[in-house]
Parts: structure tokens; sequence; C-alpha cells
């Protein structure tokens, strides 16, 4: 049995939880659950902190984020993107969307993903 002693803890479980299962598996269930924004961004502001201390870009490399397709439709998401990923070069992070369900607003996700993709300057 694992016992959570705090968040950290929680944080920990949950990301070894996630890295052992495929994208496909968990989005549908942060879908279903009503907490897929909360992830999606936890995971993003995670992941830009870790491109900075690991000065990954710097490095020539990229990292990809699954993003759900209920978060292009998501009335905050560029700017939360445009903002977290201040301080990198946006171009080394990627998104990936994870084909869980059809698209309600495709005229949306496409406006999202043209903000979201637009050129932006380097860092």
């Amino acid at each position: 049995m694992i016992a959570c002693k705090g968040y950290s803890d929680a944080q920990r479980l949950l990301l070894l939880l996630l890295l052992k299962l495929a994208p496909t598996k968990f989005i549908p269930l942060f879908e279903e659950s009503g907490l897929i924004k909360q992830v999606t961004r936890w995971v993003i502001r995670q992941t830009v902190a870790s491109m900075q201390r690991h000065q990954l870009c710097q490095r020539g490399l990229h990292v990809s984020v699954n993003i759900s397709t209920r978060d292009l439709t998501e009335a905050g998401f560029v700017s939360f993107v445009k903002q977290a990923v201040q301080g990198i070069d946006a171009h080394c992070l990627q998104f990936e969307i994870t084909e869980t369900g059809l698209i309600d607003d495709s005229e949306r996700a496409l406006e999202v993903l043209t903000q979201v993709t637009a050129p932006r300057p380097k860092r």
C-alpha cells in the first residue's frame, strides 16, 4: 500500500502512475472527471519549468505535451499558454492533440491552434 504524506507525494505518485500509462488511457479519465483543464495546465507549467532548469532549448531539444481536444475549446487556453512559455523559446514546446473524442467546435479549435502556433519571437 502506498500512503501519501502530502501534496508533493501525491504529485509524485500521480506522475509515476501517468508515466506507466499511454495518454490515450489517462486523458479520457481526466476529461470525464472534469479535471482535464487543471491537469493540462499543471503539465504545461511543470514542462516549461523543467525545460528552463535543464536548458533544453539551448541544447536544440524540444518537448511535446499531449493536450485534449477539450483544451482547444477552453476559453483561456491561448492566454495561459502564451503566459506559460515566457522565458523559453516557445518553438521548443510542441503540442500533440490526443484523439479522445470529436471536436465539438472545430472553428474554435482551429482558431486556438493558429494562435498557439503563431510565430513568436525567439528568446
